[in-house]
């Protein structure tokens, strides 16, 4: 006689859910052994990945390194929250920058701190290397910006700025806005002021493929810088604009901008033709605190509940999320969260 053809019905059911949850616990047992259960703390401040499709994400007072949807490492050095984090163009080193006021370099060979850079005199909100390597840049709340020769550790550079916003294109040309709201671009070879473009209050993004720059200030102005004039204005979705934009950036190829909403929502413009291409929403409405674009063409979040999101941008399909400390497995259709 068939043995299983002899069980009750709610036998049946208590034998499918009990393999179920064997099947869940050897997941689990699995997620510990890789490592899949690393974790933010708290709030994802900022991210950047290298050409290997590292990931470094700032949170709390760590460094974490993903590679794929496995922690690697976490450096630790800071005594509270980091900011700001960045890979130099050549992969050899990360920079961050943090709520204690100071600027660290860390080996990404080694993974340890190699300079510690105090300047600033209140805590440090965006860092990054020029495009040479050679200087890092940072920006803090004491309304100052200082260019430092860090493998000297030394300041070759002090600027008055608005605010901590600012962005570097593949010439070294540092752009900033002044305490007058005023659009400025520094070259970083020659270490001099190039001109003023004009009144803007806002966030400076550079397109990656064209001698045009973004500022975000509630909407999107795009200035031709050849022609020293705006190109076009964008708006966000009402219903987004009113909640303010957190993050936004180019894509690789400068053909569409992508904004993150304070309310969780990411949307994909077209912004030569002013046309919405798509927008997304994760599982939750933390507000989208950084974006970056890696070498598969996904672009990545960082979210303030601890999360950080893949997606495939074209479709607007989520693909993977990382680093809150939530094992996700499909069962039968079904997500499940342990």
């Amino acid at each position: 006689m068939n043995y299983f053809n002899s069980v009750s019905i709610n036998d049946k059911i208590t034998l499918f859910f009990f393999s179920i949850l064997l099947l869940t616990i050897g997941y689990i047992g699995y997620a510990f052994i890789t490592a899949q259960f690393e974790t933010h703390r708290s709030w994802v401040y900022s991210i950047d990945n290298n050409s290997q499709d590292i990931v470094a994400s700032a949170s709390e007072n760590e460094i974490f390194l993903w590679d794929k949807r496995k922690c690697t490492s976490r450096l630790i050095g800071h005594t509270d929250s980091i900011k700001s984090v960045a890979f130099s163009p050549n992969g050899q080193y990360i920079v961050s920058g943090s709520i204690d006021k100071s600027t660290k370099v860390w080996s990404f060979a080694n993974k340890k701190v190699i300079r510690t850079l105090s300047g600033h005199k209140e805590g440090v909100n965006k860092v990054k290397f020029s495009k040479s390597n050679t200087y890092v840049i940072s920006a803090g709340y004491d309304d100052k910006m200082l260019i430092w020769d860090w493998m000297n550790d030394k300041i070759v550079k002090e600027l008055d700025i608005k605010h901590t916003d600012f962005s570097i294109n593949d010439q070294d040309i540092l752009a900033y806005i002044d305490p007058s709201c005023l659009l400025t671009l520094f070259d970083l070879k020659s270490m001099q002021e190039l001109r003023i473009i004009g009144k803007f209050c806002g966030s400076p993004v550079f397109n990656p493929s064209k001698n045009i720059i973004a500022v975000e200030d509630s909407s999107f102005s795009f200035i031709d810088l050849n022609a020293n004039k705006v190109l076009s204005t964008l708006t966000m979705l009402e219903e987004n604009s009113a909640l303010g934009i957190s993050a936004f950036k180019f894509t690789p190829d400068g053909q569409y901008l992508a904004a993150g909403i304070l309310g969780g929502e990411i949307e994909i413009w077209d912004w030569q033709k002013g046309e919405l291409v798509t927008s997304m929403l994760g599982n939750n409405l933390s507000s989208v605190d950084d974006l970056s674009f890696n070498n598969k063409n996904q672009l990545i979040s960082a979210s303030a509940n601890g999360s950080l999101k893949f997606w495939n941008w074209n479709t607007g399909e989520l693909e993977k999320i990382v680093g809150d400390g939530l094992f996700r497995l499909k069962l039968y259709g079904f997500e499940t969260v342990t």
